[in-house]
């Protein structure tokens, strides 16, 4: 027979695919062995049930581990009385005040439609100097450039006299 004889070839293809057949026979009975050797229901990987209970049971002890030690002492009584220690600190003495006149006080105001800036200052009889030395401070002039209604602004005046002590805004709309 020569290596091109159909018959050859299809003698050769049978050998190869019963050395195949022993071969997977032998892997399967591998298996098996390695199978009745393990424990019931392990097939060699862990599943999602497994690692869940796993860690669950690590985080319990480590826990565990972490507190009980910190009870072993915590109800001893030691001659008689328990560890608590008291400490008197002596205090300044509070300053006094006169609750009955407040120094200053708030006043908000709504920008409303078509108002300025101006116009909100001396309906509060603040000068408009001060308005001036207000609107040259940087951070002032770029947020009071363009105020729009609905726009809060907070004055605080002087309860004794009525001066300007202090003026809040928002320096942008966040």
């Amino acid at each position: 027979m020569t290596p091109l004889d159909p018959a050859s070839a299809t003698e050769r293809n049978r050998l190869v695919r019963l050395s195949n057949l022993d071969h997977v026979a032998a892997g399967e009975a591998r298996a098996a062995q390695a199978a009745a050797a393990a424990p019931r229901g392990f097939r060699g990987r862990w599943t999602r049930r497994q690692w869940l209970q796993a860690s669950l049971l690590g985080t319990t002890a480590a826990l565990v581990c972490a507190l009980v030690p910190g009870f072993s002492s915590a109800m001893q009584v030691h001659d008689g009385k328990a560890h608590m220690a008291t400490m008197a600190l002596a205090l300044p003495p509070a300053p006094e005040r006169d609750e009955a006149v407040p120094t200053s006080h708030w006043e908000l105001v709504t920008v409303e439609s078509g108002q300025t800036l101006g116009e909100i200052f001396a309906a509060r009889g603040v000068p408009v100097a001060t308005l001036h030395r207000i609107l040259e401070t940087e951070s002032a002039s770029t947020a009071l450039a363009r105020i729009r209604p609905g726009t809060e602004l907070g004055f605080e005046f002087d309860s004794a006299d009525g001066s300007l002590l202090g003026f809040q805004f928002d320096r942008s709309q966040t």
